[in-house]
């Protein structure tokens, strides 16, 4: 895992400087697998936490104090009845999940996409197969790169408050949440309960990023 994130940030530090323009070829599967690795991170840690049965097994009597002990020193163990926590495979189970995802979506294109003014929110549950790379910079799967005005901006950020689980990241909520009105983000929140109670939100189709990123015409620039 951070072999993908010191390869994403190797690339994210020469978008950023103008050295990469238009990301494709090894760039384009550094930012599959980057992109693979936050979609499932961020949903799996949100998944139900179970116990897997072994059958005709047994593990041994361990108090709680001696699971912790185990656990803190990466052993995987088997309490006395045969039952196994099912996050000693969640980084396995992981590792697997982000190896296909990314074999799927290794042909996208990806734009970079630029706030002229205000800053973009993100959600803790990545949505709109958008990956930010600074507060006023996003990339974008298989759209142009661009640049987004303030009304647009007021846009896509209200479109990811849906997708905000527990919470959002920005780095000044004020400028962020710029224009969204209380009864907007009332309105976003009803939504993304409805979504969370259907499962949509952590098995759901992505939407994608031109459902967020519309251009109004006379705010948007491609570039």
């Amino acid at each position: 895992m951070k072999r993908i994130e010191d390869r994403f940030q190797d690339m994210a530090e020469n978008v950023l400087s103008g050295q990469i323009e238009f990301i494709a070829g090894d760039h384009a599967w550094t930012l599959a697998q980057y992109f693979s690795l936050l979609y499932w991170r961020s949903r799996q840690k949100r998944q139900i936490k179970t116990e897997i049965q072994i059958n005709d097994l047994s593990g041994t009597h361990l108090t709680l104090e001696e699971e912790e002990r185990l656990e803190k020193n990466h052993y995987i163990f088997m309490r006395q009845d045969g039952r196994i926590s099912s996050r000693f495979l969640t980084g396995l189970h992981l590792q697997v999940r982000v190896d296909q995802y990314a074999l799927q979506i290794k042909d996208w294109t990806w734009g970079v996409i630029q706030a002229q003014a205000g800053e973009f929110l993100m959600p803790d549950v990545l949505s709109h197969n958008v990956v930010p790379l600074t507060p006023k910079v996003v990339l974008a799967a298989n759209h142009p790169n661009g640049t987004v005005g303030k009304t647009n901006l007021k846009k896509i950020n209200t479109a990811f408050l849906v997708y905000s689980w527990n919470y959002f990241v920005a780095r000044n909520i004020a400028t962020a949440m710029a224009g969204i009105s209380h009864k907007e983000i009332l309105k976003a929140a009803k939504v993304r309960d409805m979504r969370i109670a259907s499962g949509e939100i952590l098995q759901g189709p992505l939407p994608a990023a031109a459902d967020a990123l519309k251009p109004t015409h006379s705010e948007t620039q491609h570039h």
